[in-house]
């Protein structure tokens, strides 16, 4: 998006045609290489709590995201459910499919998220 508009920008300076083709052509090049070098970069996790709850979440580190869980900093709902342990996670390639599948899981009975756990676990061993 931030392309397209920078594009837009530069296009109403430049008159002459050569030049706006050549922007034009930068432009695609750059989103194309955008979109090639993107990588799953958003996680989904379940993390189960102390009192055995189970917490979904949305983030782009998920180390991180973890430890500030444990260290009582990463939500409301887990800050006085520490420590937590990470029972599930999958990759994602934007924060919009992310956000969707966080509510599809969330929206899951106990049942289907532990047995989605339990898949996880079974693919591993």
């Amino acid at each position: 998006m931030l392309a397209t508009g920078a594009y837009f920008f530069i296009a109403k300076k430049i008159r002459n045609g050569r030049q706006l083709i050549e922007w034009s052509l930068f432009w695609k090049k750059r989103s194309i290489m955008k979109n090639e070098s993107r990588e799953k970069d958003w996680h989904v996790y379940v993390v189960e709590c102390r009192d055995g709850s189970l917490y979904t979440g949305i983030t782009k580190n998920l180390e991180r995201r973890i430890a500030k869980h444990n260290a009582g900093r990463g939500a409301r709902y887990t800050s006085g459910r520490t420590p937590i342990l990470l029972k599930y996670h999958e990759s994602v390639e934007d924060r919009s499919k992310a956000s969707e599948r966080e509510n599809e899981i969330k929206k899951m009975p106990r049942v289907l998220k532990l047995s989605l756990i339990q898949k996880t676990l079974n693919k591993i061993c």
